[in-house]
């Protein structure tokens, strides 16, 4: 699907999100358009005249969706005055605008998806796990897989992961202290008849900030001991098993995450969407039980 405006030569265009720009040529006062009968009254011509495309409109030096049609499509949008409106309209940060920032790492396409700032504390609290992604002193990016636990008490936004105490993820974070952090959900698949418009229910968070090691003891215990309240929440420290002691906190490297900015997203649809199935995980194998596990 696209959108259409009215420029000044009374020409509708077309933006769609494939097609580029088409240019249909309008005659009537009510809006009403029919087809251009000559490619060169086109306001998008820029070559040669006749040189079909497969809009039926003449295709340019650059290819009907080059740099030279590009440049006309901004012309004639600066032209109708219709630049501020559009970057008004396109604003997609919803998730940097619940947190109070203006922040385009936050910027969502589908604005009608995001979820506010409620919604993306309450799924990171309840995800298994996430992706930490940083980058090393060559520019190589790193994904490193792990359990974490988010923590908003005291005002701020925080993530808490471990890992031994050296490796990749320490080194990069040392090299470069922005990160991003992604958990993610996935619902049921969604058929359609059109192969290419098959989809997903989904949810996910993505957060931007900086990372870095936690050098005070009793913050890393603390992390670690809410790393095991959320994934053993029926043990208890003391009971079930020992607190971690200091000689354990120096073999291993607790990591945070400062949130400065964050979106959510999901999508859903109706519980009698036609043909809408659950994808069934094949099971990780672990050969030394002989068996497989979800």
């Amino acid at each position: 699907m696209g959108m259409s405006i009215l420029c000044r030569r009374r020409f509708v265009i077309e933006i769609g999100s494939v097609n580029g720009i088409r240019c249909r040529g309008s005659t009537s006062t009510s809006g009403a358009s029919q087809s251009l009968m000559n490619p060169r009254e086109c306001p998008c011509q820029t070559g040669r005249p006749g040189a079909a495309t497969r809009d039926g409109h003449p295709e340019g030096a650059g290819g009907p969706f080059g740099v030279r049609s590009r440049n006309r499509r901004d012309r004639i949008l600066k032209s109708t005055k219709w630049e501020g409106r559009m970057a008004k309209a396109t604003d997609t940060r919803v998730g940097a605008r619940n947190a109070g920032r203006n922040d385009p790492r936050s910027a969502l396409r589908r604005r009608d998806r995001g979820k506010d700032d409620a919604w993306v504390a309450a799924f990171l609290r309840r995800a298994a796990y996430g992706f930490l992604a940083t980058v090393g002193k060559e520019g190589q990016p790193f994904l490193n897989s792990n359990l974490f636990v988010f923590d908003d008490s005291g005002g701020g936004r925080r993530i808490y992961l471990h890992t031994h105490r050296t490796g990749r993820t320490r080194d990069n974070l040392e090299a470069a202290e922005k990160v991003a952090f992604s958990a993610v959900a996935i619902g049921r698949l969604l058929p359609a008849p059109e192969a290419l418009e098959f989809s997903v229910e989904y949810a996910g968070v993505a957060a931007f900030g900086r990372g870095c090691v936690v050098e005070d003891p009793e913050e890393a215990r603390t992390a670690l001991q809410m790393l095991l309240d959320k994934y053993a929440p029926h043990l208890k420290p003391g009971v079930d098993y020992r607190p971690t002691t200091d000689e354990e906190l120096r073999r291993t490297a607790v990591y945070r995450i400062d949130i400065e900015t964050w979106s959510g997203k999901q999508k859903e649809v109706e519980e009698g969407f036609p043909g809408a199935f659950s994808f069934e995980f094949p099971p990780v194998p672990f050969p030394k039980r002989g068996t497989g596990s979800h």
